[in-house]
């Protein structure tokens, strides 16, 4: 397969859609599906016996990094700023270009799936531009306050360090999830854009993309699941059906994949799985699923869950905490 350019959204002429006739698009997702895959798998081969900090069930705020000490007082740079910020890519130019190629990608299916009218594809492009600007622009604000943090005193720095670390902490879940996620105004006005044909054909995809990304997420998470809790092959599968035909799958993806398939294991009557599992295999299952029902808000104050992805009961008491 030919390397796609990258594109950036500050420069319109590299952000130009390609014709629905590009014969490439259908590979870029499934290699990009494939992908994803040997991500997650990296991941979970790569840390044996311990989950990564962003892998923690999420009951309270997470903890800022420990700042570098150099006599005294902390020293900042930018370096570290990046990488919190954009998860692991050192400069704002390098984590411009990999949000430009997740953008192309994503541009690149929706106009294979959907057929886009150049008018379309207009709107659709300013309204992912203006996505760009408005998180570049949040990116900006805090980096002035951290670097006014430079200049204080230990003590004032450490009090303001963590009230910006609870600023960090959204950018870092777009950046994860991708800046045109569920409430962007790329998503807002692709629904205003698109007719009813194109939207019913988008949402299809959409779903299947997610179920299927679901299923491999379901895969890597049995596999670490069961380091705390073995299975045989029919209880594994049995889990696995389950969570696909009675649970629906996140609206975004990212470190909280494991969790969430945790939580909806949690969420799945207890007279439907109980009978899959022995004594000892239950009391170990209730430990390692204990307390992920209480993270509903979690997910959807995160976009990892939408409140139509929750059913009317439960949706009805989480309005009303």
């Amino acid at each position: 397969m030919n390397r796609l350019p990258l594109c950036r959204l500050g420069t319109p002429a590299r952000l130009l859609l390609p014709s629905s006739s590009q014969s490439t698009s259908s590979l870029l997702v499934s290699s990009f599906l494939f992908t994803t895959i040997l991500i997650h798998l990296t991941f979970i081969t790569a840390q044996p016996l311990f989950a990564a900090p962003d892998d923690q069930i999420v009951t309270e705020k997470r903890k800022p990094p420990q700042a570098q000490q150099n006599f005294g007082r902390i020293e900042f740079n930018e370096q570290n700023l990046n990488q919190w910020i954009f998860q692991g890519v050192n400069t704002e130019s390098g984590a411009r270009s990999r949000l430009s190629s997740q953008l192309k990608i994503q541009f690149d299916e929706l106009d294979r799936v959907c057929n886009l009218k150049e008018s379309q594809r207009q709107k659709l492009r300013l309204a992912a531009m203006g996505d760009e600007r408005k998180f570049f622009g949040e990116v900006d604000a805090i980096r002035k306050k951290y670097q006014k943090l430079k200049n204080q005193d230990e003590n004032e720095m450490q009090q303001h360090w963590q009230q910006l670390w609870q600023e960090i902490q959204p950018l870092q879940q777009k950046v994860q999830a991708g800046l045109l996620g569920p409430n962007s105004l790329f998503q807002k006005t692709l629904r205003r854009t698109l007719d009813e044909d194109q939207l019913a054909k988008y949402e299809a995809n959409d779903r299947a993309r997610r179920q299927f990304r679901y299923a491999a997420s379901i895969d890597v998470a049995m596999i670490r699941f069961e380091r705390k809790v073995p299975l045989k092959n029919n209880q594994r599968e049995a889990l696995r059906k389950l969570l696909l035909e009675k649970t629906v799958p996140p609206r975004v993806f990212g470190h909280q994949d494991y969790n969430f398939v945790m939580f909806q294991l949690s969420r799945l009557p207890k007279d439907t799985i109980r009978p899959l599992f022995d004594e000892q295999q239950w009391k170990a299952f209730s430990e390692q699923t204990e307390g992920n029902s209480l993270n509903l808000e979690f997910y959807i104050q995160s976009n990892i869950l939408l409140p139509t992805d929750i059913p009317k009961d439960e949706r009805k008491s989480t309005d009303e905490k």
